[in-house]
């Protein structure tokens, strides 16, 4: 029998006080889709954002965008289009850092308990010979 990896989920943090308010919970990326988001070119046609598009809006899983007439705007590439450039490159950027960040330490370190009698004896014999 195999082994299926679960995807993991992200609710991004977005630092930019805009932003406050929204939400966006979105899938991993297999590496495939983080090489085609990170090869993203900005100076190239639109054409080459399509595949980011793509990969973008399948991740999503929710979130709480809305038009100015307050209907949802789907997870689609063309829910994704309607949106403004700066706001989607935030979006990419919040999601990209999210997927390819180390988790951070543990807590704490270990306490180092009460010393062995046995290290004791030879602390006190080796101190006793200065």
């Amino acid at each position: 029998m195999g082994f299926t990896p679960k995807r993991k989920h992200y609710r991004l943090k977005f630092e930019d006080p805009d932003l406050d308010g929204l939400e966006v919970l979105m899938s991993s990326a297999t590496l495939k889709d983080l090489l085609a988001i990170q090869s993203l070119d900005l100076s190239n046609s639109e054409a080459s954002m399509t595949p980011v598009l793509e990969v973008l809006s399948r991740a999503i899983i929710s979130w709480n965008v809305e038009d100015e007439e307050g209907n949802a705007v789907p997870t689609t590439v063309e829910g994704i289009e309607s949106q403004e450039l700066p706001f989607v490159m935030d979006l990419i950027t919040a999601w990209t850092q999210a997927v390819s960040s180390v988790a951070p330490p543990l807590p704490g370190g270990s306490n180092s308990g009460d010393p062995s009698p046995e290290g004791l004896r030879l602390t006190e014999a080796s101190s006793l010979s200065l």
